[in-house]
């Protein structure tokens, strides 16, 4: 790596391979070649990879240390010159097991020459899987083992998107560009994720208080959030938990005005009681809307608001993650009124740990590291309301692996008195399922609002 940063080529050719669609770059970028995501489907990018000699690559999907995915195909790290004896691996690094997807589609990072190359997929360069993998399988080392000179990887989770995009597009060639990828995304995350690999080519008011008594916080928090769920895009038109919304709403809405309910705070005390009974119902109902399909249009609500509001970086702060280590926990605040207040925490071993709507529960969610007797999973949960109401919980897995999970039930905790409440549970797991590591997604509802704890486990043999 060292002895190709004095080499140099003359090659001019560059190019970006984003599952995005990229229309909007391809009127104001003309030495680009642009590959989204309807080119993707249609190109035959291999060959076009390995065809060509490349300046500058930009690679923009998900994956981790061993793969990065654009489309049906896959641009690996797969070495097989490289010694292995170990027992775990990807899906293709066992003997005789095949890749998870198309291999004609696989690509060898190596293979393709290119001097820089951006990886903007999550967690591609701390080499936490090299303890399960080793070396043979990572991204990062396989392009090291090919020419390329400069790489542009992420040592964590990260969300570049399209303004970085935009960015590379104009600046691929500045000295710290990690650095200003990291300015760029500092609105949105509370961590450094982007390194550059290589050597650069130059060098206080009062507060009033009101005579009236006004609705209670929990009151306002629970009317906010059937207001959000109301006129949100997140959810279309027929979806049930919308429709519901609205009726609560229009129903509770005229007594919120100054005085209507009363002057007195045991008269909004009383208000919020009822509208509490009334929304539990309607919690009950989000809960059974993810036991009957965990992709429910619900399961978005993370990505749709963080998305639409812009990081509080005056919230961020150290926390401790269930793993044990220390995680950055932060707020998320909305552009606009009908998106959700969102907390989150994340840990460079769990990644996005927690991501809680403003008001929810304390969760602490713990599992097994791995399979100690049989395919079994235990798990642990601490809930720790601010508010009281019925809390429902619900255990999941990815949808990519409930066909080999027992489906676990919808439980319901009544908290009439703030408490601390600590359930173990278990999930039993067929023997068919392929052995590597997953996680389980605790799902957590009160007071219409919702959070999502995940908290991960590795499958090895006995």
């Amino acid at each position: 790596m060292v002895s190709k940063q004095f080499l140099r080529s003359n090659a001019k050719k560059c190019g970006v391979f984003s599952y995005k669609k990229l229309p909007q770059f391809k009127q104001r970028t003309v030495a680009w070649n642009l590959f989204g995501s309807q080119e993707l489907s249609v190109e035959n990018i291999k060959e076009i990879l390995e065809r060509n000699k490349w300046n500058v690559l930009v690679f923009h999907g998900h994956g981790k240390e061993d793969h990065l995915n654009l489309n049906d195909f896959t641009l690996h790290g797969f070495n097989r010159c490289i010694k292995w004896d170990g027992k775990f691996a990807p899906s293709w690094g066992h003997p005789g097991q095949k890749f998870f997807k198309d291999e004609k589609k696989a690509i060898m990072l190596s293979s393709i020459k290119a001097e820089k190359v951006f990886l903007l997929s999550c967690s591609n360069f701390p080499f936490s899987d090299a303890r399960l993998y080793g070396a043979r399988y990572n991204l990062v080392l396989n392009a090291i083992d090919g020419v390329v000179r400069n790489i542009v990887a992420s040592l964590a989770v990260q969300s570049a998107d399209l303004p970085e995009l935009s960015l590379i597009l104009q600046e691929s060639d500045m000295n710290n560009i990690s650095d200003q990828l990291q300015e760029s995304l500092s609105d949105i995350q509370p961590f450094v994720s982007l390194v550059t690999i290589g050597l650069p080519d130059e060098i206080p008011a009062k507060k009033m208080s009101s005579p009236v008594a006004r609705e209670t916080d929990l009151t306002k928090l629970i009317l906010s959030r059937l207001s959000i769920f109301s006129s949100s895009t997140m959810l279309d038109s027929t979806h049930p938990i919308k429709k519901w919304a609205r009726k609560i709403l229009t129903e509770t809405m005229q007594y919120t005005r100054r005085g209507t309910i009363g002057t007195e705070s045991e008269d909004t005390e009383k208000f919020e009681k009822e509208l509490r009974n009334r929304v539990n119902p309607f919690s009950k109902e989000m809960g059974m809307l993810f036991q009957k399909n965990s992709s429910d249009q619900l399961a978005d609500f993370d990505s749709f608001n963080i998305y639409r509001s812009v990081m509080n970086k005056s919230s961020i702060s150290d926390v401790t993650c269930d793993c044990g280590r220390i995680a950055k926990n932060c707020d998320y605040l909305p552009e606009t009124s009908n998106v959700f207040k969102l907390n989150a925490t994340y840990c460079y071993l769990c990644g996005d740990k927690l991501v809680s709507m403003i008001g929810m529960p304390q969760i602490k969610f713990s599992c097994d590291e791995y399979n100690e007797k049989g395919l079994q999973i235990n798990y642990k949960i601490e809930i720790t309301p601010q508010y009281k109401g019925d809390v429902f919980i619900l255990v999941q897995v990815p949808s990519y692996i409930e066909k080999y999970v027992e489906k676990t039930q919808l439980r319901k905790i009544r908290f009439n008195t703030l408490r601390t409440v600590v359930i173990d549970g278990k999930i039993k797991i067929d023997k068919d399922i392929p052995l590597q590591s997953y996680y389980l997604k605790l799902i957590v509802i009160q007071n219409a609002g919702l959070a999502i704890s995940r908290c991960f486990f590795n499958l090895v043999e006995n």
